[in-house]
């Protein structure tokens, strides 16, 4: 009988401390889940992750990348103020202001990086023909070398330009046509869908 109180006490015992440290954990669970989240709003981590895009930028665009100010949250939406892509003495992008609308979800899962919308302000284009016949716009994206496995698909599903001049460093388009060296106050609704091939 003593011994069937004491096991009893002593399983009691386990349970309240098994329920303690349970209660514990999730405690400290939610304190690093709201501490991280609350870390992704500091002015330093949006430094971090400005300077992160410009090291990244390096690999896809030939060119320098420069952002002046980073903002909104990291879960639905960035902002990127002053976007400039220098190629030597050309300014080839300026963009006032771009608006990222995306799901982390969306982002991150499946077989495409799906991007909701990109809201383009102010974008400046100074379009220059190359020695070779093309134009700088067509060499700013580096070319992927292959790889073993597929890429994702890339799905932007709408681009909306307000305000987009663009200028060309001399004459362009069919020879019996004069076309416009400059191009102002540009309004356009696009999309993109970049697969593999």
């Amino acid at each position: 009988n003593q011994h069937s109180r004491h096991g009893s006490i002593v399983r009691v015992r386990v349970w309240r401390v098994a329920r303690r440290l349970v209660a514990y954990g999730a405690v400290f669970v939610l304190v690093l889940l709201f501490g991280l989240i609350a870390l992704l709003y500091t002015p330093w981590f949006k430094r971090y992750a400005r300077d992160f895009l410009v090291r990244q930028s390096h690999s896809i665009i030939n060119g320098d990348l420069s952002i002046g100010r980073l903002s909104g949250n990291f879960f639905s939406g960035l902002v990127l103020e002053d976007v400039v892509v220098q190629q030597g003495s050309v300014t080839p992008v300026r963009i006032s202001k771009l608006v990222v609308h995306y799901s982390v979800t969306q982002v991150a899962r499946g077989n495409t990086i799906a991007i909701d919308r990109l809201d383009v302000s102010g974008l400046k284009l100074a379009v220059v023909h190359l020695p070779w016949g093309g134009l700088n716009l067509g060499s700013l994206i580096k070319k992927r070398p292959p790889s073993g496995k597929p890429r994702r698909t890339i799905a932007i599903r709408t681009i909306q330009l307000d305000g987009a001049e663009l200028t060309f460093d001399r004459s362009w388009g069919p020879w019996w046509m004069r076309l416009p060296l400059r191009i102002t106050n540009l309004t356009s609704t696009l999309g993109l869908l970049s697969r593999e091939g």
